[in-house]
C-alpha cells in the first residue's frame, strides 16, 4: 500500500484528538502518543510521550522531549504536605483516633502549640498525598505504618481500581556529582577542581511496590536513574568565612579548593516504574540511563526454562532513536537483530568529519544543508536492519526543495535475495555527489507538491502515477487517482508601464494639503513631479520624495502678484525628477502657498507624480490536468446545509472547466440530492469543459478524471476521522464515530450498517443513542396555479420547515436532508394554497426598432413617486405588410393593475431620448387608470414609434 493511501477506519485511525479522554481523578485531558508496546504471553505494557495539559509555568524547565511532554511508561508522583513523609511520619505514624479521649483539648494541644516539646508534635500528621499511573490504575493516593507496623493504603480517587502499597524501602541514594570546574591560583601557581553534588536527604523512599487486583506487581524507584529529584541548593559553609582565602594557608588550616563542596540537597519526587512481575513471575525489568542507551529486559517462563529477552535503545546526542537490539540468551538461538536509522543530524555531522567546506547553492545536495540550517534534523536518511551483522533489509530517502519546503524526492529499497556483508551505507562524498550501495532499487519518487507541501504526484517504482489532491486547507487527503497527473501551471505575467497618481490641492485650506504617500515602484527608474496648479492661480509646493527635497512653483495667474512670487519663479521651476531603486517609497508634501487673479473662480489645484508599476497581462500556462475534485466543503457557492457525506454541497448551475490532454479521454461524474435520496451521474467530459445544471436539487462530489484512471475520493470528520471513502463506481462506504471519536459502525452505499462496534466496561449501563436535528430552513415559493391568460400573476410567499421537526441517529446532514426534502414536497403546494393571485394587465409592446428600449411607468403620490422598468428587446419580425401590428410579434409583459401618473419609452443606451408609445386604449400617455373599476379588461396594445389607433 502506498503511503499516501487512506485506509478505512477498521484498519487505520486520523488524528482522532477532539473529544480527549479525561483523567477521573484531576481532570487533566489525556494526551498521549504511543511510542512502544513491550509484549509478554498474556501482558502488553505500553510506554508513551505524555503531555501535562495543566499549562506550563514560566521556569518550567524544557525536557529531552520538549517542554510539557514527558516520556514515561508508569510513575508515582509526590505532593508534599509540610515535612516529607520519610522524615517522621512513615516510619513511626500511628492512628491517634484509636488513643481515648483522643478529641480532648488536653490531648490536641500537643499537636499545634510550638512551645511544647514533646514527641508527638514532631510526629507531623500531615500526610503526603502520592499520584499514581500505570496499566488502569489512575489515583490518587495516601499511605503510612498503623501502629502494628502494617503499612496502609488509603485511595482517595472514587473511580480507581483497586490496589495497595506492598512495601516501601527507605535508605540514601548515593551522591551524584553534577558539575565541576577547573580554577588556577596564580599566586600559588596551583589547579584546582571545585565540585557541585547532588546530595539526599539522609532518608529518602527509594522504592514502592505496588499490588493491583489482578495480581500485578509494579516496583517503582530503586536507584538513582529510576527517581526524579527537587534539589535545593546548599553552599560549603566555609565558604562565607574563607571565600577570600581559599587556595591560601589559614594558620594550620589549608582553604585549598579542592575541599569546597557545595551540593545539591535532594528530595525524592517521582519514581518510575523499575519492574512488573506478573502472577506467573514473568517479569519486565526497565534501566534508565541518563546517557544514550536505553535498556529493557524480559524474562519468559515456558514449561522448562525461562527466556532471557534485552532489547537496547541507542539515541543520538539530539534525542532520536538510532538503533534498536534485541537479543536472547537462549542457548539454542543467539541471534541478535538490529535496525539502525541515520537522521540528517547524523548524515551531516559525516559529512562534516570528512569533508571540509559548504555545500553551494547551486548543488543539488545543498537541501541537506539547508535541513539542517533550518532544525529539520529528525528526517530519516536510511533505515538498515542487520540479523547477527548482516544486512537483511534497507530503506533510503533522499530530499530536494520545493517552494519553501524541504521536501521527500525518492525512495529506495534493498533488492537482495541473501543478507549482505558487504552493505554500502547512504552518505555524502563530497559537496555535488552522494553514494549508495547499487542494490538499492529506486521504490517511489515524489514528483510534485502542493503549495502546503503534500505530495501531488508519485510514481511507483513500476512507472505508474498517481495524483493526490488534498483538501480541508491541506491537512486531508481528498482524492487519490491512479494512472493520471496534474502537470498544469499558470505563472503570473506582469508588464512594467508608468502609472500618474494625481494630488488635489486645496486652495481654501492650505494647511490640508500637508500629508504623505506611499507608493511601490516595480522597478528603478525616474519619479516625475509635475506641478500643475490651475488657471488662474499661482501655486508653490514644498516636500519630499524619501529624503529628497524638492520646491516647485506654478505660475497661470495673469495678474502681477508681486514678492514672493516673483522670487518663486526666478528660484523654481514646476517640475522635479528623481531616481529611485524598486521598491516602496514615500512622497510628503509639507507647505503649500497660493493666490488667485481678481478674475478667477476659486478652483483646487493639481500636482501628480508618475512612477513604474506593474500590470498584470495574461499568465504563462504550461501542462496539463487528468483530475478534478470539488466537494463543496469550503467553497461558498449557493450551498445547501447538507452534502453526499459531507456538511455541504451546491445548488444552481456548475461549469467545469480543465486543460486537459487531448490524447486522453475523460469524464464527468457526480451526485445529486433527487426523490430523497443522491442519485449517482456520469458521461463523457470533452472539450475541457462541461456545465452542470439540475435546477433545485443540490449536486455534490464533482469528479473529473481519465476513463482509463481509477479514483477514490474521501470526506472526514475534521480532527476525528475518514468519514466516507467513494470509488470509482460511485460507490461509497461511510463511517460513523462516538463522542470519543471511535468507530461504532460501517455503513455500505445505502447507508445499511455493515459492521457495529460497542464500547462498554463492565457493568456501564449502556447510553441511549445521540439524535441530532435539523436546522430551520426557507425558501420562496411562487405560486404557480393563477391564469396568466387574463393577466393574473402569482405572489411568492415563504415555506419554512422549522427547527428540530425532523430527527437522525445517523448524522445532522441526514435530519437536513429530510426537511429538505419536505421543502421539495410540499414548499410549491403551500404556495398554492396561501399566496395570491394579482391582477395585472397583459400589454403587447411592439418594438419594430433594432434597439433595446425600456418601458417606463410611474405611479405614486407627489414627493413619492415610483418608476416601474421593463426592459423591450427589438420585436421579431414574422411579415412585412406595412402593418406593425401584423409585421412583428409583440413582447408581453404583466403591468399591475394601479393608476400611472404616465407612461414613457426610451433606448437603454440613451434614456434621456424618451418618447411617448402609442397605446390603443387611451390617445394619451398620461393618467393612464389600470384599476379594476375603471378598466375592467386584461389586455392592451403599446407600439413604440406610433401607431394610427382609431379612438
Amino acid at each position: 500500500m502506498l503511503k499516501y493511501d487512506t485506509p478505512s477506519p477498521g484498519v487505520g485511525s486520523l488524528l482522532r484528538v477532539q473529544s480527549l479522554p479525561v483523567d477521573l481523578h484531576s481532570g487533566r485531558a489525556n494526551i498521549a502518543i504511543p511510542l512502544y508496546s513491550i509484549a509478554l504471553k498474556n501482558y502488553s505494557y505500553d510506554i508513551q510521550l505524555l503531555y501535562n495539559s495543566e499549562g506550563n509555568k514560566v521556569d518550567l524547565p524544557v525536557g529531552n522531549v520538549g517542554l510539557g511532554w514527558s516520556i514515561t511508561g508508569g510513575q508515582i508522583y509526590r505532593v508534599a504536605n509540610g515535612m516529607i513523609d520519610e522524615v517522621y511520619t512513615f516510619n513511626e505514624y500511628m492512628d491517634r483516633t484509636a488513643n481515648t479521649n483522643w478529641d480532648q483539648e488536653s490531648n490536641l494541644n500537643k499537636y499545634y502549640n510550638p512551645f511544647i516539646y514533646n514527641e508527638d508534635y514532631l510526629h507531623e500528621p500531615d500526610l503526603d498525598e502520592f499520584i499514581i499511573n500505570i496499566g488502569k490504575i489512575n489515583a490518587s493516593f495516601f499511605m503510612y505504618k498503623d501502629k502494628e507496623g502494617e503499612i496502609q493504603t488509603r485511595i482517595s480517587s472514587q473511580n480507581s481500581s483497586y490496589f495497595k502499597v506492598k512495601d516501601v524501602k527507605v535508605g540514601k541514594i548515593p551522591d551524584v556529582l553534577l558539575a565541576e570546574t577547573e580554577w588556577t591560583n596564580a599566586h600559588l601557581n596551583k589547579t584546582y577542581h571545585p565540585k557541585l553534588y547532588i546530595e539526599s536527604r539522609p532518608v529518602l523512599i527509594t522504592e514502592i511496590t505496588i499490588v493491583d487486583s489482578e495480581g500485578l506487581t509494579y516496583i517503582f524507584g530503586g536507584d538513582i536513574n529510576s527517581i526524579d529529584l527537587s534539589c535545593a541548593y546548599s553552599k560549603d559553609p566555609d565558604y562565607d568565612s574563607h571565600y577570600s582565602v581559599y587556595g591560601d594557608q589559614l594558620g594550620s588550616h589549608s582553604m585549598i579548593w579542592d575541599s569546597f563542596h557545595s551540593s545539591l540537597l535532594a528530595t525524592a519526587s517521582t519514581w518510575h516504574i523499575k519492574k512488573i512481575i506478573l502472577p506467573n513471575q514473568e517479569n519486565l525489568t526497565f534501566n534508565y540511563d541518563k546517557g544514550n542507551v536505553n535498556i529493557v529486559e524480559r524474562f519468559l517462563y515456558t514449561d522448562h526454562d525461562s527466556i532471557h529477552e534485552t532489547e537496547e535503545y541507542e539515541y543520538n546526542k539530539y534525542r532520536l532513536l538510532t538503533c534498536t537490539r534485541k537479543y536472547i540468551n537462549n542457548p539454542n538461538d543467539n541471534s541478535m537483530l538490529e535496525a539502525r536509522t541515520k537522521y540528517i543530524s547524523d548524515l551531516m555531522e559525516e559529512y562534516d568529519s570528512v569533508t571540509s567546506g559548504s555545500i553551494s547553492s547551486g548543488s543539488p545536495l545543498k537541501v541537506y544543508d539547508t535541513m539542517r540550517a533550518q532544525g529539520l534534523l529528525s528526517y530519516p536518511v536510511e533505515t538498515v536492519v542487520k540479523r547477527n551483522g548482516k544486512v537483511t533489509s534497507a530503506e533510503v530517502m533522499t530530499y530536494k526543495l520545493s517552494d519553501q519546503f524541504a521536501v521527500q524526492d525518492k525512495q529506495y529499497k534493498l533488492e537482495n535475495d541473501v543478507p549482505l556483508s558487504d552493505y554500502s551505507s547512504f552518505k555524502l562524498l563530497n559537496s555535488a555527489q552522494y553514494s549508495m550501495d547499487n542494490r538499492c532499487a529506486l521504490e517511489m519518487e515524489y514528483l510534485d507538491y502542493d503549495s502546503y507541501g503534500n505530495p501531488a504526484n508519485i510514481a511507483d517504482k513500476a512507472g505508474v502515477k498517481t495524483a493526490y489532491i488534498w483538501g480541508y486547507k491541506g491537512l486531508y487527503l481528498v482524492a487519490k487517482v491512479v494512472n493520471a497527473r496534474n502537470t498544469f501551471k499558470s505563472v503570473p505575467q506582469y508588464r512594467d508601464e508608468r502609472t500618474t497618481k494625481y494630488v488635489n490641492l486645496k486652495y481654501s485650506s492650505l494647511s490640508a494639503n500637508v500629508k504623505s504617500y506611499n507608493f511601490y515602484t516595480s522597478k528603478a527608474g525616474d519619479v516625475e513631479i509635475v506641478l500643475a496648479g490651475a488657471l488662474g492661480f499661482n501655486w508653490y509646493v514644498s516636500g519630499h520624495l524619501d529624503n529628497k527635497a524638492f520646491n516647485l512653483v506654478q505660475m497661470r495667474s495673469s495678474d502681477n502678484m508681486g514678492k514672493p512670487w516673483t522670487d518663486y519663479q526666478n528660484a523654481y521651476t514646476y517640475s522635479a525628477t528623481f531616481y529611485v531603486s524598486a521598491g516602496y517609497h514615500t512622497f510628503s508634501i509639507l507647505s503649500t502657498d497660493a493666490c488667485k487673479e481678481s478674475s478667477a473662480n476659486v478652483y483646487d489645484g493639481d500636482i501628480h507624480f508618475s512612477y513604474w508599476t506593474r500590470k498584470s497581462i495574461a499568465p504563462e500556462t504550461s501542462g496539463t490536468d487528468d483530475v478534478f475534485y470539488e466537494n463543496f466543503e469550503t467553497t461558498h457557492l449557493r450551498p445547501a446545509s447538507f452534502g453526499y457525506h459531507s456538511n455541504n454541497s451546491c445548488i444552481g448551475p456548475y461549469t467545469v472547466s480543465l486543460v486537459t490532454n487531448p490524447e486522453r479521454k475523460y469524464v464527468i461524474d457526480y451526485q445529486v440530492f433527487k426523490n430523497g435520496k443522491w442519485e449517482y451521474m456520469k458521461h463523457d467530459f470533452v472539450n475541457g469543459r462541461d456545465s452542470i445544471n439540475e435546477g433545485v436539487y443540490p449536486i455534490d462530489d464533482v469528479r473529473v478524471y481519465p476513463k482509463d484512471a481509477s479514483i477514490t475520493t474521501y470526506g472526514y470528520y475534521p480532527l476525528i476521522g475518514l468519514r466516507s471513502a467513494t470509488n470509482e463506481r460511485g460507490v461509497t462506504e461511510s463511517y460513523r464515530y462516538d463522542d470519543f471519536s471511535r468507530l461504532v459502525s460501517v455503513m455500505d452505499n445505502d447507508m445499511n450498517v455493515v459492521k457495529e462496534y460497542d464500547y462498554f466496561y463492565q457493568n456501564q449501563s449502556v447510553e441511549p443513542e445521540l439524535t441530532y436535528y435539523n436546522e430551520q430552513i426557507r425558501e420562496t415559493f411562487t405560486r404557480n396555479t393563477c391564469d396568466a391568460s387574463l393577466g393574473e400573476m402569482g405572489e411568492s410567499i415563504d415555506y419554512v420547515v422549522p427547527a428540530k421537526k425532523y430527527s437522525s441517529t445517523l448524522s445532522q446532514e441526514d435530519a437536513n436532508q429530510k426537511a429538505y426534502i419536505d421543502l421539495r414536497n410540499n414548499g410549491q403546494q403551500y404556495a398554492n394554497e396561501h399566496a395570491e393571485c394579482n391582477s395585472n394587465i397583459i400589454v403587447s409592446v411592439y418594438n419594430p426598432m433594432e434597439q433595446d428600449y425600456y418601458l417606463t411607468f410611474d405611479w405614486g403620490v407627489q414627493g413619492s413617486i415610483v418608476t416601474d422598468y421593463y426592459e423591450i428587446p427589438p420585436s421579431r419580425k414574422i411579415a412585412d405588410t406595412g402593418d406593425v401590428l401584423k409585421d412583428y410579434e409583440p413582447i408581453k409583459v404583466y403591468v399591475p393593475r394601479r393608476f400611472y401618473r404616465d407612461t414613457r419609452v426610451a433606448p437603454q443606451d440613451d434614456h434621456w431620448a424618451y418618447e411617448e408609445p402609442s397605446i390603443k386604449s387611451t390617445p394619451y400617455a398620461f393618467d393612464i387608470n389600470y384599476n379594476i373599476e375603471y378598466y375592467t379588461g386584461h389586455e392592451d396594445i403599446y407600439v413604440i414609434g406610433g401607431y394610427p389607433f382609431a379612438y
